[in-house]
């Protein structure tokens, strides 16, 4: 059910989850500060809004790999702050929602090819990711506002198909040096503000 372990402060590990879950509901775990690992089920298919949220200590959501993981709500794992790796290159991942890992310690994106959709401020302040991968035979898809901002990107290959569709998508992102980008879609003109590329490159 919904809010399940929401608010449980004390509750350090997970140890074993069945693996026929597909679903971790809205708030399953939110504020679980002290939660510091968790089996992610092989078969899951959804993880709720807030269902991570604010879960401090999360470092792990295990080592297996999420192959029919497809859609990560809003909020997901929002200022888990010690969550370093989550491998999106083997889910068949379709959106990831608002502010889903904002603030938290991500060093790497490597989204796959059935990519639709990133909300906006996904990966708000995520200023441990320094690496962000774009599947070429992605589809069309769109990224909200501030998608990317604040976060210690090195270098983007954006696929034409993007779209880019809110302002801010990768501002504020200092260490951005190289973009290779083909006729992404836009309507706004701020999508590069204040990053380290030239303005003849962003």
């Amino acid at each position: 059910p919904p809010s399940l372990f929401d608010g449980c402060t004390s509750l350090e590990s997970i140890t074993e989850v069945a693996n026929n879950i597909k679903v971790i509901n809205d708030r399953a775990f939110m504020g679980c500060h002290a939660l510091a690992s968790f089996p992610m089920p092989k078969k899951i298919e959804t993880i709720g809004n807030y269902a991570f949220d604010n879960c401090h200590s999360l470092t792990s959501i295990g080592s297996t790999r999420l192959t029919r993981l497809y859609h990560i709500g809003d909020r997901a794992f929002y200022n888990c702050n010690s969550l370093n790796t989550v491998e999106f290159e083997y889910t068949v991942v379709q959106h990831v929602g608002h502010r889903a890992f904002a603030w938290s310690a991500l060093q790497a994106a490597r989204f796959p090819a059935t990519l639709e959709s990133v909300g906006a401020r996904a990966f708000e302040a995520a200023d441990s990711l320094t690496e962000l991968t774009f599947d070429s035979a992605t589809a069309d898809f769109t990224i909200g506002e501030e998608a990317f901002r604040g976060t210690r990107i090195l270098e983007l290959q954006l696929p034409p198909t993007a779209e880019i569709d809110g302002s801010g998508a990768f501002q504020n992102i200092p260490t951005l040096q190289t973009v290779q980008a083909g006729p992404f879609s836009s309507t706004e003109t701020d999508v590069f503000t204040n990053c380290g590329c030239d303005d003849d490159v962003c």
